[in-house]
């Protein structure tokens, strides 16, 4: 955490289920975080694959995981149980920095998969896939019960999702009356059949209750 104000969920990765449909769930989230942030890349899978993040980032050490996005893409991670014809539609932007601080050399960025729902759940529905990724340069620490710190710094890198994300998320249904959000949060389970289909599920039985 960068921030004091900023309380964590205690997850890596957040999964939001909307009721609206893909165009206008996009434009709406993409002025949230415009309004929040601000967008420093974006990109659609009109011309082909949304390419994968780097899994490093210089010189910051930590490998991202688990691999982005948590549902895969185009929801795939469903396919062998929910058999899509096609790949449905997807947006993904990641923020500009916030949460800076100088003397620690750290902030935040925050990425979003936007994809259409609609052939999974068989309703209008949009699904988010949310992660934000802090940087930071901290006293190095040996992690054993009690952490003992060394004396000098290390570049770090780390996953998490916090009240600060989900604000930007919630600025959405204030845009439209009538949008509802569901929220999920998915575990490093995601390759397990059983947790996969009990997940599914759980997105289904949601969508049934817009």
């Amino acid at each position: 955490m960068l921030t004091q104000e900023t309380h964590a969920l205690g997850a890596d990765d957040l999964v939001v289920l909307v009721n609206q449909e893909y165009e206008t769930v996009r434009e709406m989230l993409r002025s949230s975080i415009l309004k929040h942030v601000g967008i420093e890349e974006e990109i659609d899978n009109g011309r082909g694959p949304i390419p994968k993040p780097s899994e490093e980032r210089f010189p910051y050490r930590g490998i991202e995981y688990p691999a982005w996005p948590p549902l895969g893409e185009g929801l795939s991670v469903f396919n062998d149980r929910d058999k899509q014809a096609t790949s449905p539609k997807e947006y993904q932007l990641t923020s500009k920095p916030y949460n800076r601080l100088e003397d620690i050399a750290g902030y935040s960025e925050v990425r979003i998969r936007v994809t259409d729902g609609k052939e999974l759940l068989g309703k209008r529905a949009t699904v988010l896939q949310v992660r934000r990724r802090d940087y930071s340069k901290e006293r190095a620490r040996l992690h054993h019960s009690i952490p003992i710190p060394l004396p000098y710094k290390e570049s770090l890198t780390f996953s998490i999702v916090t009240n600060t994300e989900v604000a930007m998320i919630e600025a959405v249904p204030r845009q439209l009356p009538g949008l509802v959000v569901r929220y999920f949060v998915p575990n490093i389970r995601m390759g397990d059949k059983s947790y996969l289909e009990n997940f599914l599920i759980s997105l289904k039985k949601a969508s049934t209750e817009f």
